[in-house]
């Protein structure tokens, strides 16, 4: 994302009115999470600030609380950026047992009801509830990194088979849409337990795969728009589309 992120985090860069981070928190709010664990590294301690500091010029705040109201937000430190699995590790002592989501706010899902309802509304105890998303065809070079699925049965909740490789095919892709996982996902907690102290980034993928060789795990094919933001030209590439995305004109 450089230089867009030199000073400013990806997290706090605008689309549409608000930031990446508050469209996130308002997914959660939609789907009545009453809390969220805020992973950041080193660096990135303005996250906190913006969401947490009041504004210091009040009669000029025009805009609504950056956090839907229920929800209650605890931040972890990363000490080093190590990657997706260490960063998820850190939060495994907050969560008491319980099954989590995995949200990455760089992803978003247009429509309603959102991303996060709709994997909600689908979970019912599985050891994982991968979500994925159809992506136009044309748009596939904005989506780096996310990865096809292996899967049967009949939709829209299927049974997972597999995570393909970055040059994989995808399946239930067509002529139109090639389908990829995206950035939402419900585990148990005894996922992160098999993952390493401080692992790195490919860790997480070796993990999905090893863990999903037994108990059961599902993938949900969302409806809507999916935009991926992840990277300085898929930014620029969403931003001058966000209109016609929230119209539905393209």
């Amino acid at each position: 994302m450089l230089p867009l992120t030199r000073v400013v985090p990806k997290e706090l860069l605008p689309l549409g009115p608000k930031p990446l981070i508050e469209h996130t928190l308002a997914e959660l709010g939609e789907a009545g999470f009453e809390l969220a664990v805020i992973v950041l590294r080193t660096g990135k301690e303005i996250i906190k600030r913006h969401l947490l500091e009041p504004y210091p010029f009040p009669e000029r705040a025009h805009s609504p609380s950056p956090i839907p109201n229920g929800l209650k937000l605890e931040f972890v430190e990363q000490d080093d950026p190590r990657g997706l699995a260490d960063a998820l590790k850190m939060a495994l002592p907050m969560l008491d047992g319980r099954p989590f989501l995995m949200i990455l706010p760089d992803q978003l899902l247009m429509g309603s009801p959102g991303a996060t309802a709709q994997l909600v509304r689908h979970y019912c105890g599985q050891d994982s509830l991968t979500s994925i998303v159809n992506v136009p065809k044309e748009e596939a070079e904005h989506f780096v990194g996310s990865r096809g699925v292996v899967v049967e049965g009949d939709g829209p909740c299927y049974k997972l088979k597999d995570l393909l490789g970055e040059t994989g095919v995808p399946g239930l892709s067509d002529g139109r849409y090639t389908v990829r996982a995206f950035g939402r996902s419900i585990f148990k907690p005894d996922f992160l337990e098999s993952i390493e102290d401080q692992s790195d980034e490919s860790e997480f993928s070796l993990a999905f795969t090893k863990y999903c060789s037994q108990g059961r795990h599902d993938c949900l094919l969302l409806n809507g728009r999916p935009i991926d933001v992840g990277t300085r030209v898929s930014y620029q590439y969403f931003w001058k589309q966000w209109e016609s995305i929230l119209t539905g004109t393209l």
